[in-house]
């Protein structure tokens, strides 16, 4: 019960951490040209945002980079203990404490929990495949003007639906009757990456 508090505890974490990460970087970046240009802000609340996003920029960093130097660790533990070459350098999953991690010499992966300190190792037979997949949405974006507006010469907006993909995720199909499916929350880029690379892995 304890490791699987710790890893929903860490999986959420991390989960926040690249998001919270991201704003405090725009944040930074947008209260630091306005002290830059702007001197009777320099007194303001753009020096105290500037400041708190700064922080919360550096300390989800420094996380990130804990989380990934806790994962490689125990990778090391994982290929000591079990004779395997798996890479480090390549963690899908990561930065979540769940993640696989592939030995494409010896055709094994393991799948690693480094929050609950588990592990289990499996033949590249146990992989039946992969794919993407993400959810179509809709928002409504400006496409032009219409009819003016009565009693001015301003005309209205018009707006019309746009189809996107999001919440893109990659699927691993195993040989599990219990859990068939192994999902990864990724983005569109790292989709792409991560299916060449295993592609690479496996068939090369």
């Amino acid at each position: 019960m304890t490791g699987t508090i710790r890893t929903l505890s860490q999986a959420v974490l991390m989960a926040l951490a690249v998001p919270v990460g991201g704003i405090a970087l725009l944040a930074a970046a947008g209260s630091g040209l306005t002290l830059v240009f702007d001197e009777a802000s320099r007194s303001g609340g753009a020096r105290t945002v500037f400041l708190v996003s700064l922080a919360m920029l550096v300390s989800v960093l420094m996380l990130l980079a804990r989380m990934l130097r806790r994962s490689k660790r125990f990778v090391a533990h994982v290929n000591q203990e079990e004779g395997l070459q798996l890479d480090p350098r390549h963690l899908l999953g990561y930065p979540s404490p769940v993640f696989v991690v592939f030995d494409h010499i010896q055709r094994r992966f393991a799948f690693c929990n480094a929050a609950a300190r588990n592990y289990r190792v499996y033949d590249f037979q146990h992989m039946l495949g992969w794919h993407t997949e993400w959810s179509n949405r809709t928002r409504m974006e400006l496409s032009g003007t219409g009819d003016y507006i009565r009693g001015t010469s301003m005309r209205s907006p018009t707006f019309e639906p746009v189809e996107y993909a999001d919440s893109f995720r990659l699927v691993l199909s195993v040989a599990d009757a219990e859990t068939p499916r192994l999902e990864f929350p990724v983005s569109e880029r790292e989709a792409h990456r991560w299916s060449a690379r295993l592609n690479a892995i496996f068939n090369g």
